[in-house]
């Protein structure tokens, strides 16, 4: 279990509610890696606080608090101006083709375990490297990457079709949620490592590997209910796209 029911500070919940938009607005004018370090740059000194504090339940609530908040922004300007975003999202438009493709013909990775699995390996191995080795601020910057391109993608998928609750409820599929989960807790964990042994410290060692197990769990499980559930996933939202507008009046 990992303990979240210690008081957080309103101030910090306001402040990562507030900070995530506002960085994805100003990054979104002024260019895509200005926006890369402003995602990252502007949570991260509340991640390494948390961390260094240990308290590593409140720090997984924030960060996921972070990529929702990131999730949203970026969905709700995509929508706004999908044609002005997508060249600002890194990857945005290249994702947003590949899952289209998936959507339509069904071809393609997201369909695929023999695919998917070895990209999510290298995504998840990548990960615990930059948490490793910048105390989680490069992670960041990585989980902003992903959840940009993923957001941008669903904006695109809201303006694509008229069946806007499956698309509320199944743009963003339970795997991926899953998933980025799996990697806020990664980050956490190893913060663990990263900050005692910056103070000389000894790392406490059963928490690492604690939260690295649930982090892997959650892993696993990502790829066993994408496996399951992507062939549903991808007719439903054919059908979608597919459908004609309802009729008016």
């Amino acid at each position: 279990m990992i303990p979240v029911t210690r008081h957080l500070s309103p101030v910090t919940w306001a402040y990562v509610l507030v900070s995530a938009p506002l960085g994805v607005m100003a990054g979104l004018a002024l260019g895509r890696l200005v926006l890369l370090v402003l995602n990252a740059a502007l949570v991260f000194p509340v991640f390494a606080l948390y961390a260094a504090r240990q308290r590593h339940g409140q720090n997984v609530a924030l960060m996921l608090l972070w990529a929702f908040m990131l999730a949203v922004s970026v969905t709700t300007a995509t929508l706004l101006a999908p044609e002005w975003v997508g060249p600002r999202i890194i990857r945005g438009e290249a994702y947003k083709a590949e899952m289209f493709r998936w959507i339509e013909t069904g071809a393609g990775p997201e369909g695929d375990p023999r695919q998917f699995i070895p990209q999510h390996a290298k995504h998840y191995a990548l990960f615990l490297v930059l948490s490793l080795v910048s105390g989680g601020a490069l992670a960041l910057a990585m989980g902003a990457v992903l959840m940009n391109y993923m957001s941008f993608y669903v904006g695109c998928l809201f303006l694509a079709t008229e069946s806007d609750w499956i698309v509320l409820l199944m743009g963003w599929p339970v795997w991926s949620v899953v998933r980025v989960v799996g990697f806020v807790v990664a980050a956490v964990a190893l913060s663990e490592v990263f900050y005692p042994l910056v103070r000389r410290s000894r790392p406490n060692w059963p928490t690492v590997g604690r939260y690295m197990a649930v982090s892997l769990g959650l892993i696993v499980a990502d790829i066993l209910l994408k496996s399951a559930l992507a062939p549903v996933w991808q007719r439903v939202l054919q059908a979608a796209l597919t459908s004609p507008p309802a009729a008016a009046g």
